[in-house]
């Protein structure tokens, strides 16, 4: 028998899991994100209906936030740190949570803060953002859903304008909700398709992929901030209905034709090239700036400074007098901040995007993990929906682009990598899957291939570390030995060189341009 569709529901034991709004002297109204767990509990809860999950989100408290995955120890589990897990326990990760293979139901974020004019103006065309869904996604239109505003949306106070937010929730029943993500990434190929996606810049003018569907929410363990704010009087708030409607079945997963993808692929090809021009002034501009600041702040020459401010950039090695701004605004630097063990699982604003994003965007990892007992302290940062692993230089030794040196003391067999394979598909999901389903015999020349792929597509979201780590978690173990694995990481290290070099060459910054 077919298991109701369900949600886990986490429930905290430190912070709240939800915003806080309250009114300065100025009479505007301060925003406070609460939305850290470290501790709690998280339990299944059904939710068959679309009417059943809203009351179950209409439930929720302050200290309460939900997932649409399950845990995988069954009904409820206790929720810990990494560091303090043990029998019985779980962590908020994918270790610990997963997404049957069953009916559920998938999140869809909407969100238009980065969105360009002509997409604003062709969802007005279309009538709106569930409109707009509905457009490249019409077998949702009869199917089971709950559609919710923002937390922030209706937030008001005396002498102050109503805080409007366009953000909102989708909940949609689906037949095999471990499916999620393709399902994601089919609906913003149809996007790119019908003129719903677009390219955002980053503070230093990282291309990042934006459409009226996110893709980076189609994961089991993340957490959804669903609980009503905490509003400290005399802030009220009248946030717009929900809508909620019923169906008799959950929808099946999208159909994407091969020749939909290529021109989803072409669209967004073309939006790169059109924002390139804008995308360089941004990032040279940003290098300007922040190497002078660093170079003010610590003494140093400047065009030392630029060097490490590209290197933070590319989510390379940061050495130990680079200075990383704190949750207090205050720069730390990142020597003084290994030299105290206390200062593991830190959490920080993302080193490019600063404290303007968010004050917790990035965590510090002194202490390895228990499955990486060699493994070296590290900032991993979540911005933007990414994942960008920066490294220290002290802990950091040059490695060649083929494989490990051979010393005195340990001698290495030098391994040479083989000539990549042809990738069926260059969608991440389709890499994950090939590596995932890939024979012994064609592990290596395949894991080459992808590599690659990640190292010169996205050099600002892909470290080296982070494209071994992603090739590790999804082939099968044993078919790619620790030395292939070292070569393969000595490959992806001399090809972020040649992009750097490249890039240096390309934005023509020389020490005569820092008198401008």
């Amino acid at each position: 028998m077919t298991a109701p569709a369900a949600i886990t529901v986490f429930t905290s034991t430190g912070r709240p899991l939800t915003k806080r709004f309250a009114q300065q002297p100025d009479n505007s109204i301060h925003k406070e994100t609460l939305a850290t767990l470290y501790t709690g509990k998280a339990e299944r809860v059904d939710a068959p209906t679309a009417t059943a999950l809203a009351g179950v989100l209409d439930g929720l408290g302050s200290m309460q936030a939900i997932a649409t995955g399950q845990p995988k120890a069954g009904q409820s589990v206790e929720i810990t740190t990494r560091a303090n897990r043990q029998q019985g326990k779980a962590t908020r990760s994918l270790e610990d949570f997963e997404f049957p293979a069953d009916s559920g139901w998938l999140l869809w974020d909407y969100d238009d803060k980065t969105m360009p004019l002509k997409v604003t103006q062709r969802i007005a065309d279309l009538g709106g953002p569930l409109a707009a869904l509905f457009h490249i996604w019409p077998e949702a239109r009869n199917g089971a859903y709950v559609i919710r505003p923002s937390s922030s949306d209706g937030v008001t106070a005396p002498n102050a304008p109503t805080v409007t937010s366009d953000g909102l929730h989708g909940f949609f029943l689906v037949r095999d909700v471990s499916q999620s993500k393709a399902i994601l990434e089919a609906l913003e190929a149809r996007a790119w398709n019908e003129g719903l996606a677009w390219i955002a810049l980053g503070k230093a003018g990282a291309k990042m992929r934006r459409s009226i569907v996110d893709t980076a929410v189609g994961s089991p363990e993340r957490l959804i901030f669903e609980a009503g704010p905490l509003l400290v009087a005399p802030v009220t708030r009248r946030p717009r209905r929900p809508i909620i409607q019923d169906a008799q079945h959950p929808l099946d997963t999208p159909a994407l034709p091969q020749d939909l993808l290529t021109m989803a692929t072409q669209a967004e090809g073309r939006a790169r090239d059109e924002i390139d021009p804008k995308a360089k002034q941004i990032e040279t501009g940003f290098i300007d700036t922040r190497a002078r600041d660093l170079a003010q702040r610590t003494g140093q020459a400047l065009p030392d400074a630029t060097r490490a401010i590209r290197q933070m950039m590319r989510g390379a090695t940061l050495a130990d007098s680079h200075l990383l701004q704190m949750k207090s605004g205050q720069w730390v630097s990142v020597g003084d901040l290994l030299d105290n063990p206390r200062n593991h699982n830190l959490s920080m604003p993302d080193p490019i995007e600063g404290i303007e994003y968010g004050t917790d965007k990035a965590t510090l990892k002194i202490q390895p993990r228990h499955s990486h007992p060699t493994e070296h302290p590290r900032l991993i940062s979540h911005a933007h929906g990414g994942r960008t692993v920066y490294r220290f230089a002290r802990y950091d030794a040059p490695q060649p682009p083929q494989g490990g040196q051979a010393t005195q003391d340990a001698p290495q067999q030098r391994v040479t990598l083989p000539k990549g394979i042809e990738l069926a598909s260059r969608r991440k999901v389709d890499m994950l899957a090939a590596l995932n389903n890939t024979t012994p015999e064609a592990a290596l020349p395949l894991a080459v291939s992808v590599a690659h792929h990640l190292q010169t597509r996205a050099p600002l979201i892909y470290s080296p570390l982070d494209v071994i780590e992603t090739i590790k978690a999804n082939i099968p173990t044993g078919y790619i030995t620790d030395a292939e694995f070292d070569a393969l990481q000595g490959r992806v290290d001399w090809l972020q060189e040649m992009r750097r070099d490249d890039v240096t060459q390309r934005t023509a910054i020389t020490p005569d341009s820092y008198a401008r």
